[in-house]
């Protein structure tokens, strides 16, 4: 959450704790009060500056938000009893730094949505500043009061949709061609253009022709406003020019098309403005030549009759001067054109107006953008009219959207020139466009000629038009509806053309004499589709067809293991069916919605629950920088140069469904959304291997993972950075959510990583936490279900002492232990980056490690306390997929666009369904009345059972139990490394007494502990934590009520030391050999008294150095596991990670619970090549007279497919051969002993014999070695 440079803002959304009130009756009046925070430094964007905060885009500021219930009666709303305080200097000047408008009225937005048919949700948010007497002040506390309606000029609810659907698209049968259009006028598609597409349409009657499309623009993203649900047909003329009526020889259609680029009128500017489509370059139709003949569309003409109210010989001229090069941040939808420097100030653009009409006004709509961090400004010369334009660097926008109105220079031109006026060396200002308006004569020219007439006359007047510098070939179409063009009656007299129509609203014509049309880009074969026509899905998966191999799996997991039903489909589907083939990302809306509405009026359907988006996003949607990323479309937001709240890119915009919903925080998303940022399809193979692994407990059947990660969360809050003492808010949020957590969820142990609780250390880059950052590692290593972050972060690290960075990321081993992350820092999950990938898309692609999933923010943004806890919380109700929880969270707490989900929205964190329930302890069955109490160096035995939801024992729950004992939650505090008297205190229970392993029988499990001598005397109350599998079924509990303390003075005390075993990886490895630069420590202890493994702190714990460098010690306390059926026996496995290549020795310590210690050394040499190293092939012993044993070791733990050892006589001849087993994660291969026999049984003669090794590895390398054996007898 680094504040970056001016031009590039802060996006800040404050945390909201969402207030409900119920609402009902005539007349309704709630008093609200805001609670102000007062901070000792400077205010940053980055704290909330009161209760109740949410950032809004449209204000630049926050807003106090307030949620109620309503009956569906609408209402208007009264403001009243407002008292007011003076602002502190601090909260003036961000104001003004912010450029937020005030009033002298209360100022506010308001939404409400439907829930059901008497209930209505509503949201008011409230800018909490009035000017008063000219003065500005914060408001403390006002009323509002809701009234009935009393006229319609209110806000409506969300209704049931009526607008009807068809039960099947015009794509589901026939031959289609899809007709690719970048201009707009008539164009012309002959016969022979058909043929030469390689499509048959021999004998194809002109009747079965037809062309279906929606014309241009983007998709409205406000629900409300009408969409075509399918493909209309749109009129055609075909010229059938031999008479026979088929499609043939020099026939050609004519129809109207628009390119995807639209004119709009302005009614308030009474100008037309260019609207460039966000999301296509290119505009599509449909031709068809087997569509039934009764719905053909021709176009007829128009006549009409009246007397002509006007005569109307002028039309508006509108031209652009708009090229999108560049987008400057990487964000939203703005791309400039011309750049301005100190190398190039000036620039000079002229706009032809062809037939101006002399001494009219012209409007000019232009816009300009400035990157600086000091002011800068242009000048702007319109047909020598100078403006003055000057951006601050402390103003909200360094772009403008600007109008003139002047006369022209001459007849037929409009000037322009621009110079840029920068106030330091490395300014930037950029032209984003010009446009013109202005009065035209109606002369025809260059084949067509398209001219509107915007309603300044009376509406439904009948007006006779004249054009001029016709000839009698000219045709006029009226092209005002793009669905229903008609063709007006027009005649001929004196070089002009003349016509009747009447003008409402917009009108529009085209006149064209047949000399000059538009082609196609292409004319393209597709296959029949029908998304209409599909069944309702629980879960839809937009996938492209690179993709879809790897979203068919994903839906198949599903399928299986979720019982949803699920539906693959391209994106290109949805475009064709929902706009008109243009990519919208309004389109996938659309199409949701569809289902959505349908599920609403019919209670047999099913309205769909997720959305997964199979493919990385990109700002770049038009692909203007022709990237080859097979990329879904995202949602970019309007503006691009804001980076303080208005500029992101969002998939919460898919997933608003509701009648009247436009997209706004306040609204209701009403679908789980997801993303996979895949590029290719390893990519997507890896995130889709994920999901099986996790959806199947991979975990549980593959080697000795325990599965009790299933019951820790974890937590990481950053510091406070120097000069930012009001930081230590990322430490107390999540105290507050952890709090909310253990209350409702006591099942789960959480570990704190709190960075200030450790010492800070300088480096070349900064400040950093080394032990913070192990701890990080070692806890995502060894698993979690859910990791949060709360601190300050970038797009490929959190924390500016960088916690985690994609190294980091790329080098966890936790493949099968996936935690969901929760990450509320700035920029980590900006995952529509080009050329480049940030952490959060790091996290959930890397294939070793990392994670399921990650909700992350895309831009700049401030902590919300509100979601963060209440995602958490959702997350962790086992009902509740992520999808579910984030969609939920964001809803309640009004969360800012740019925090979204990476992975699979219908995954559901991996929490046991069944429970552990402890039964008796000491064979004493327990009381909640009483605590049992357990002292110092006494035997505690547990016994307990597997239960169903019902509480009802599962009795074919064979497998095995995972007991963690916890001692008692002691206190700790953070050292205020950046900033004095910012200290503070948290508890956490994490110091272990006892982690073992037992076997559950018919669902009745039974195990015992010694309570060691280093717990704390003082009674006080720990934690026994259980996680249980059997196969896959599995189950988690804890038992609470159970006190430790005091001490056994029956024990006598006597010396023995424990036994040390140690080795690499596997018990296989012999002291001396090969590993590879990540080998693991392993170690087999045994006591008879009982291992100490309770981490207090007093100089007890089991520890190892590498090299004998101490001021290095690794603590190995948490990855000590007592054997399942010798409580005095336990192992040890901790990760080594990034060794360097040669010999290395490491000397691990351990303490029995009498506190008497032994210790034991090793040396291993790394051999850190990618290929396969064999070290020692040899034999044992050798010379040999009975029996040998061949031993082999190798630096590659993990990559070994196959095994063979070949034993030769002197002469060549095979006389044994052995396939080892491979044991993965080990450096050396199973023992294998030869008797001395040969393959067909009989012994072999003395003498010297060759054994050969080969060793074969994944990706089907080869490497061998060569030992002699001596064999006497």
């Amino acid at each position: 959450m680094k504040i970056g440079k001016l031009a590039s803002l802060i996006f800040l959304v404050f945390f909201i704790i969402a207030q409900v009130n119920e609402i009902c009756g005539q007349m309704v009046t709630k008093n609200e009060r805001i609670f102000w925070n007062n901070f000792s430094d400077s205010i940053t964007i980055f704290h909330p500056l009161f209760a109740n905060a949410c950032y809004d885009e449209d204000y630049n500021t926050s807003l106090f938000v307030s949620k109620y219930t309503i009956n569906s009666t609408e209402y208007n709303l009264h403001f009243g009893n407002i008292e007011c305080e003076n602002l502190t200097n601090q909260e003036l000047y961000f104001l003004k730094q912010r450029n937020v408008k005030i009033s002298d009225t209360v100022r506010y937005k308001f939404h409400r949505f439907e829930i059901n048919d008497s209930t209505t949700n509503a949201t008011i948010a409230v800018l909490p500043y009035i000017e008063t007497n000219g003065t500005i002040k914060k408001i403390v506390s006002y009323s509002v009061s809701f009234y009935k309606k009393s006229d319609d000029n209110v806000h409506k609810p969300i209704t049931k949709s009526t607008n009807p659907y068809p039960s099947s698209s015009v794509l589901s049968e026939g031959n289609w061609y899809k007709i690719t259009i970048n201009n707009t006028g008539i164009h012309r598609i002959t016969a022979n253009e058909i043929i030469s597409q390689g499509m048959n349409i021999e004998n194809i009657p002109i009747s079965q022709v037809a062309i279906y499309g929606n014309g241009g623009g983007a998709l409205s993203e406000n629900n409300k406003d009408f969409e075509y649900n399918d493909l209309m047909e749109n009129p055609i003329y075909i010229n059938d020019n031999n008479g026979n009526g088929l499609l043939d020889g020099n026939d050609y259609i004519l129809f109207y098309a628009q390119a995807a680029n639209v004119w709009k009128y302005n009614k308030s500017q009474k100008t037309y403005e260019y609207h460039i489509h966000p999301y296509s370059k290119y505009n599509y139709y449909y031709l068809t030549t087997n569509a039934p003949c009764t719905t053909n569309k021709r176009i007829i003409s128009k006549n009409i009759s009246q007397q002509p109210n006007d005569t109307i010989n002028t039309y508006t001229y509108y031209s652009t001067i708009h090229n999108d090069a560049v987008n400057t941040h990487g964000s939203g939808r703005i791309w400039v054109g011309d750049k301005f420097s100190n190398a190039v100030p000036n620039r000079s653009y002229s706009i032809s107006i062809p037939n101006a009409i002399p001494n009219s006004n012209v409007s000019v709509r232009y816009a300009l953008a400035s990157i600086s961090n000091a002011n800068s400004s242009f000048d702007v010369s319109i047909n020598g009219t100078t403006l003055k334009h000057t951006f601050s660097t402390g103003y909200r926008y360094p772009y403008q959207g600007l109008y003139c109105t002047t006369k022209p220079s001459s007849s037929s031109k409009c000037e322009i020139s621009i110079n840029y006026s920068p106030r330091e060396s490395l300014a930037s200002g950029y032209l984003d466009y010009i446009e013109v308006n202005a009065p035209a004569k109606l002369i025809f020219s260059d084949g067509q000629l398209k001219f509107r007439k915007a309603p300044d006359i009376n509406d439904s007047s009948v007006n006779l038009f004249e054009i001029s510098n016709t000839s009698s070939s000219v045709r006029v179409w009226n092209v005002s509806d793009p669905c229903n063009v008609t063709e007006l009656n027009a005649t001929y007299h004196n070089g002009k053309t003349m016509f009747l129509d009447s003008v409402s609203d917009i009108a529009e014509w085209i006149a064209f004499d047949g000399s000059t049309y538009y082609s196609p880009v292409s004319l393209t074969p597709i296959a029949n589709q029908n998304l209409h026509g599909m069944p309702q899905p629980d879960y839809i998966i937009v996938a492209p067809p690179v993709f879809t191999e790897q979203a068919e799996r994903l839906a198949q997991l599903h399928r299986l293991h979720s019982g949803l039903d699920v539906a693959v489909v391209t994106p290109e589907e949805i475009y064709n069916e929902f706009s008109s083939g243009k990519q919208d990302a309004m389109a996938i809306r659309r199409f949701l919605k569809m289902l959505y509405d349908r599920a609403l009026t019919n209670e047999i359907l099913k309205a769909p629950k997720y959305l997964l988006l199979f493919g990385k996003a990109i700002y770049d949607n038009k692909n203007i920088g022709n990237t080859d990323i097979p990329y879904v479309v995202s949602y970019q937001s309007e503006t691009s140069f804001d980076d303080e709240g208005s500029s992101y890119t969002s998939d919460d915009m898919f997933g608003y469904l509701g009648d009247w919903e436009t997209g706004s925080i306040y609204e209701s998303i009403d679908v789980g959304i997801g993303r996979f940022p895949v590029k290719n399809a390893s990519e997507a193979k890896t995130m889709v291997d994920k999901v099986e692994y996790y959806l199947t407990k991979k975990d549980l059947t593959h080697g000795s993972l325990r599965g009790d990660w299933r019951n820790q969360l974890t937590f990481l809050a950053d510091d406070a950075d120097p000069g930012s003492a009001n930081d230590v808010y990322f430490i107390t949020s999540s105290e507050k959510t952890t709090q909310q957590i253990l209350e409702k969820y006591p099942t789960f142990n959480i570990e704190k990583i709190y960075a200030d609780a450790y010492t800070q250390q300088s480096g070349a880059i900064g400040s950093f936490y080394p032990e913070a950052k192990n701890a990080l590692t070692k806890r995502i290593n060894n698993g979690c279900l859910l990791l949060n972050y709360v601190g300050h972060g970038a797009y490929q690290h959190i924390g500016s002492e960088r916690y985690m960075e994609i190294p980091d990321i790329n080098s966890y081993a936790n493949r099968y232990q996936l935690p969901f992350f929760v990450a509320s820092t700035c920029s980590f999950g900006k995952y529509d980056i080009i050329g480049d990938i940030c952490g959060a898309e790091s996290f959930v692609l890397a294939p070793n490690g990392g994670g399921i999933a990650i909700a992350a923010a895309v831009r700049p943004i401030g902590h919300s306390e509100s979601f963060d806890t209440k995602l958490c919380l959702y997350a962790l109700d086992k009902n509740n997929s992520i999808g579910d929880a984030f969609r939920l969270a964001k809803n309640e707490a009004s969360m800012t666009h740019a925090m979204q989900l990476l992975g699979d929205p219908a995954i559901k964190l991996s929490i046991p369904e069944n429970n552990v329930v402890v039964t008796a302890v000491n064979e004493k069955p327990i009381n909640i009345t009483s605590a049992d109490t357990a002292t110092v160096l006494t035997e505690v035995t547990i016994e307990g059972e597997i239960r169903n939801s019902n509480n009802n024992i599962i009795p074919d729950f064979t497998g095995e139990i995972f007991p963690i004992v916890f001692d008692r939650f002691i206190t700790y505090q953070t050292l205020a490394n950046d900033n004095e008297d910012t200290e503070m205190e948290f508890s956490q229970q994490k110091n272990i007494l006892y982690k073992g392993r037992d076997s559950v029988i018919e669902g009745k499990f039974k195990y015992s502990f010694v309570v060691p001598r280093d717990v704390v005397y003082q009674y006080d109350y720990g934690k026994l934590s259980h996680y249980a599998s059997a196969g896959t079924e599995d189950a988690a509990g804890e038992y609470s009520n159970i006190v430790f303390g005091g001490f056994n003075q029956d024990i006598e005390i006597v010396e023995s030391r424990p036994d040390i075993r140690l080795f690499m990886n596997d018990s296989l490895f012999v002291s001396g050999g090969l590993t590879d630069q990540n080998p693991y420590i392993y170690a087999i202890l045994y006591d008879t008294i009982g291992i100490n493994a309770v981490g207090s702190g007093i100089g007890h714990d089991i520890t190892a150095i590498l090299d004998n460098n101490s001021n290095q010690t690794m603590i190995l306390n948490d990855y000590y596991e007592t054997d399942r059926n010798n409580p005095h026996k336990g192992y040890i496995k901790y990760p080594l990670q990034n060794l360097t290549d040669g010999t290395h020795t490491i000397t691990l310590k351990a303490w029995n619970i009498y506190n008497f210690s032994s210790s034991a050394s090793i040396t291993f040499v790394v051999n850190n090549h990618e290929t396969v190293n064999i070290g020692k092939f040899y034999s044992y012993p050798n010379p040999a007279s009975t029996k040998t044993t061949l031993r082999m070791e190798h630096n590659q733990p993990n990559q070994i497919q196959s095994i063979e050892i070949d034993i030769y006589d002197m002469m060549g001849h095979l006389v044994k051969h052995f396939a080892p087993a491979v044991v993965e994660g080990s450096y050396a291969i199973p023992a294998t002993e030869w008797d001395f026999s040969s393959n067909n049984g009989s012994k072999v003669a003395e003498g010297i014999y060759m054994a050969r090794i080969i060793i074969t590895t994944n990706n089907g390398e080869q490497q061998s070695a060569h030992t002699k054996i001596v064999y006497t007898r």
